[in-house]
């Protein structure tokens, strides 16, 4: 079947959580095994419903492996793979060119034979899977002039006054060592999707606590897609995430729209690659292989304005403190490459307040007019920092 341009965003399937899975297995009277994982409940959950002969619709972001063959991954899920996660066959990734993180949707099927995975049986909707659509590495970046709104309330109101953001602009959003970076994260992505309804906000946060990640999931349920690893997950874990949730974002853009990807933190990914690779032999300071900062760059730099349509703004957070010659190095990859920066702190009450005097943009990404920027300029100083 072929696949059709989705509506965008699109409609969400109704979710299985645990419960509901071995709610419908009891109903059922379908033997359940003990201890079973969250995981394996909406597995055996959704096979006795194919067995009953159920139409079972799923969706998901493609994940593709190195054999070519991929699985559909839930945002409910963090992306991480499940035993529910539908796979999908070489013949559909080949037919429909289908590429890393566009969202699927189709019917489900049992597994034949020896497999062990449910499984796709087609494609009913892609998105960005127009006949004429261009990949996103193709695409011309150009100079961003299409504003990105911002709340008029405070500290928004002041953050729009020092920089001006465009969409497609890399944002580095320093933070102190205090800033609770996911709060203020999730306070950005509330505000951005509040002032501007058309555009997407995906939000990835890596090496949260539990209750954190949980905190920013419950406060953008229905405003953001978001994502995150906790601290006990592993290096290849984390930088897999990032890499998947950039790719939903580029496939979103290849479809034409403007999307807006918040992430925490640079550093983070970084050391996670650094983590997960072999010495190449090149060092950017002792402990920091050169190649360590390469997803991180690609992440950042992901960030443009396409000629085609579209557009992909990314704002990422960095760390103040850059003392420790590890830190230092880390920083130096990165400074000098954002079209604008923003800082935070700590409020001394759990919560994140905008520092003034740390706001700046590129000069050639300014398109204040002279008083503009003579206002912004002179309410820097009094700036009163609120969070």
């Amino acid at each position: 079947m072929t696949a059709a341009l989705i509506a965008f965003p699109p409609p969400p399937l109704p979710a299985l959580d645990a419960a509901g899975a071995l709610a419908e297995l009891a109903a059922a009277g379908a033997p359940i095994p003990p201890n079973l994982a969250a995981d394996e409940l909406r597995f055996a959950a959704l096979r006795a419903r194919l067995a009953r002969g159920e139409t079972v619709l799923t969706e998901g972001a493609l994940d593709l492996m190195p054999e070519g063959f991929g699985f559909l991954r839930s945002p409910n899920d963090d992306f991480a793979p499940t035993a529910a996660d539908p796979y999908v066959s070489v013949a559909q990734v080949r037919a429909l060119n289908l590429k890393p993180g566009q969202w699927l949707r189709g019917p489900l099927r049992p597994p034949r034979g020896g497999e062990k995975f449910l499984a796709l049986a087609h494609v009913d909707a892609a998105n960005g899977a127009a006949p004429a659509r261009l990949t996103f590495a193709a695409r011309t970046p150009v100079l961003a002039h299409t504003p990105l709104a911002l709340p008029t309330d405070e500290p928004w109101r002041t953050l729009a006054a020092l920089t001006p953001w465009r969409r497609g602009h890399r944002v580095q959003v320093v933070a102190a060592d205090d800033a609770p970076r996911a709060r203020w994260l999730a306070d950005l992505a509330r505000a951005l999707a509040t002032a501007n309804p058309g555009s997407r906000v995906v939000v990835c946060l890596l090496d949260q606590t539990p209750e954190d990640l949980a905190a920013a999931k419950r406060a953008l349920a229905g405003v953001a897609e978001t994502v995150g690893t906790t601290f006990d997950a592993g290096a290849e874990r984390h930088v897999a995430l990032a890499e998947l949730a950039l790719a939903r974002c580029q496939r979103e853009v290849e479809a034409g729209h403007d999307v807006a990807l918040l992430f925490d933190a640079l550093p983070t990914l970084t050391l996670a690659m650094q983590r997960s690779i072999p010495s190449s032999g090149r060092w950017l300071a002792p402990g920091l292989d050169a190649q360590s900062s390469l997803p991180g760059k690609r992440l950042f730099a992901a960030a443009r304005a396409c000629a085609e349509g579209g557009s992909l703004t990314v704002i990422a957070t960095t760390l103040a403190s850059a003392s420790e010659p590890l830190r230092a190095a880390i920083a130096a990859e990165f400074d000098g490459r954002s079209n604008s920066v923003a800082a935070i702190a700590g409020d001394g009450r759990g919560g994140a307040r905008l520092q003034p005097t740390g706001c700046r943009i590129r000069p050639e990404d300014d398109a204040r007019s002279p008083a503009e920027r003579a206002a912004a300029e002179a309410l820097r100083p009094r700036a009163t920092p609120t969070g």
